[in-house]
């Protein structure tokens, strides 16, 4: 049991969690997940350790029970999207864990506006600094995860007099209370969302 598992938990409601998941989440002897997501899930027995601030202690705890547990690391959306995942790369060989893909928010956001994304940049600007209007530009449809300084609003805000766009927010993704709202930048500007909301710009003077 030396292996250990990241698993991504798909956006948040369990309908969206795949079954391999969940068959590693219930035979699983520990769960490590943000405690939000750890309650998302619904869990048996299996002890649960939260992440913190203080990632060492994530690997201090896997690298002395991981031998003797069954220890299952879970993460929002898609392991491989802005998880936990480079975390994990950076301090074990590969040999020591498996990865399990999930839905990722930003793959739904693009399902519930009905719009292929093969072609579209994604990105976040969670704790990021990035210049919004040069990658809208350059892009027919862009998709950005968001944070409480880098706001929709404030995407939207920085969009004014660019061009035409139309702006699509995502909050709440996948639970019964979710919201989207579609607007052009003026509009976008004015409204508080979520900290933690998906938004996709489409750029309309785009020649596809």
């Amino acid at each position: 049991m030396s292996k250990f598992y990241v698993v991504g938990i798909g956006p948040g409601h369990p309908d969206y969690l795949l079954p391999k998941a969940r068959k590693l989440i219930d035979g699983a002897d520990v769960i490590i997940g943000g405690k939000r997501n750890i309650e998302s899930i619904g869990i048996g027995q299996q002890t649960c350790v939260y992440i913190t601030a203080d990632l060492s202690l994530i690997k201090e705890y896997i690298d002395a029970h991981r031998t003797q547990k069954r220890i299952v690391m879970i993460v929002s959306g898609d392991s491989g999207f802005y998880s936990m995942l480079s975390f994990v790369r950076r301090h074990y060989d590969e040999a020591a864990f498996e990865v399990v893909p999930g839905i990722s928010s930003m793959q739904y956001m693009f399902s519930a506006i009905k719009q292929p994304w093969q072609d579209a940049f994604v990105g976040s600007v969670h704790g990021r600094e990035a210049d919004v209007a040069h990658l809208v530009l350059n892009n027919h449809l862009t998709g950005l995860l968001t944070d409480y300084k880098n706001t929709p609003a404030v995407i939207a805000e920085s969009l004014k007099g660019q061009g035409t766009f139309r702006i699509y927010v995502g909050e709440r993704l996948s639970y019964e209370d979710e919201r989207i709202t579609i607007g052009v930048p003026d509009e976008i500007a004015e409204k508080d969302f979520d900290t933690l909301s998906v938004v996709i710009v489409e750029n309309m003077d785009w020649e596809v």
